[in-house]
């Protein structure tokens, strides 16, 4: 009876297209779990990218923040570099030099370093005021244009470099007599560090 059901074309149709239905389901099954699979793959990844960018942005916030808040790093001469400045300027005793003061705390510091060297040659200094605003500037020295050849010049900037300083060469005209003007200029500074490192 069992040979005989199986060995009938008709129940044999019947099975194979169940079977073949069986097969269709499967297989769209399958695809659409592979479908699914794949979009929640995308969808993960789309989400870790999102949270990671997240994460770098935040961090590059707390960074500026902290940036902001960091206090202003002030230059300094050692007594090693003071020494070689005043011995670099050895016979120049006598030399009138207007030392520029910016309003800047960090500045005027520096430069009374500088002066500290200038003072133990031999140098008269003067002081001058630019104005109430923290300006920017670059550490510059000037040789007033009325002296065509200037030793003390010469050999303040030698002994500058020696010590490893970077600043600007030019030359100045205007009312000073003095040989030479000396700025160590203003460092950059975000609002906050500004704020705090004005004198006025």
């Amino acid at each position: 009876m069992f040979t005989q059901f199986y060995n009938s074309p008709d129940q044999l149709a019947a099975i194979n297209r169940v079977v073949q239905f069986t097969m269709v389901v499967l297989g769209i099954s399958t695809a659409a779990l592979g479908a699914a699979s794949f979009v929640l793959t995308q969808r993960k990844a789309s989400l870790d990218d999102r949270n990671r960018h997240e994460a770098e942005a935040r961090m590059k916030e707390v960074e500026s923040r902290a940036a902001e808040i960091k206090p202003l790093l002030h230059r300094k001469l050692s007594d090693e570099q003071i020494a070689m400045i005043r011995d670099g300027l050895a016979g120049t005793a006598g030399t009138t030099a207007m030392i520029v003061r910016n309003n800047s705390a960090e500045s005027q510091t520096f430069s009374q370093e500088l002066e500290r060297a200038l003072s133990q040659a031999g140098w008269k200094l003067q002081h001058f005021l630019p104005g109430n605003l923290r300006k920017p500037s670059p550490f510059s020295v000037a040789r007033n244009e009325k002296v065509k050849e200037s030793r003390a010049y010469d050999a303040f900037v030698h002994a500058l470099r020696v010590t490893g300083l970077s600043f600007d060469e030019t030359e100045f005209r205007g009312n000073f007599d003095e040989e030479l003007l000396i700025d160590v200029g203003v460092l950059e500074a975000t609002p906050y560090q500004a704020a705090l490192d004005k004198v006025q």
